[in-house]
């Protein structure tokens, strides 16, 4: 399947530029717009750092808070394609299983990588697991540097695509 672009613009696609934008400032915090809702567009848009992608007919109150979500670090996806787009963050695009080691991580930073595989923000990580806001950070910078990942929103899709944000574990009591 051709995949639209995202963003008709004159240089460069929106997922390039997307992209681009993340590789340049890896704390940028990208929304998507658009009218496009196949869902190869909003996996590929969200696995190039945008932290939401919101339909062009999104009620202003849920455009606010994509807005709100995407500025506080939370992954932000419109309503009508949620169902589509869950769906495709359950099918598992790598062969790996869940019983795939992972590469040197601490009990904590996999509770913060299953965290953020939920959308969380840094403060709902820290409130999940009773440790402080940096200390959150700190454990996404270790994540993101043993994963070789550059954004927070990679690692979530990671997590997912691996099978690791589906594995129980008691996030109250760290290992």
């Amino acid at each position: 399947m051709v995949l639209k672009p995202l963003l008709n613009l004159p240089v460069k696609s929106g997922l390039e530029a997307t992209a681009d934008i993340i590789k340049e400032n890896p704390a940028a915090r990208i929304l998507v717009l658009t009218s496009y809702d196949e869902e190869e567009n909003i996996s590929a848009a969200i696995r190039a750092g945008a932290l939401g992608y919101v339909l062009k007919n999104t009620s202003a109150p849920e455009l606010f808070h994509a807005i709100r979500g995407a500025a506080m670090g939370s992954l932000s996806v419109s309503p009508e394609i949620t169902p589509t787009f869950l769906r495709n963050i359950q099918q598992p695009a790598s062969a790996s299983s869940p019983s795939v080691p992972l590469p040197d991580l601490t009990g904590r930073e996999l509770d913060v990588l299953r965290c953020l595989a939920l959308g969380q923000s840094n403060q709902e990580i820290a409130q999940t697991l009773n440790i402080e806001k940096t200390t959150v950070r700190s454990h996404i910078g270790n994540i993101l540097s043993k994963l070789g990942l550059e954004n927070r929103t990679q690692a979530a899709l990671y997590a997912v695509e691996m099978g690791w944000a589906s594995q129980k574990k008691n996030l109250d009591n760290p290992s």
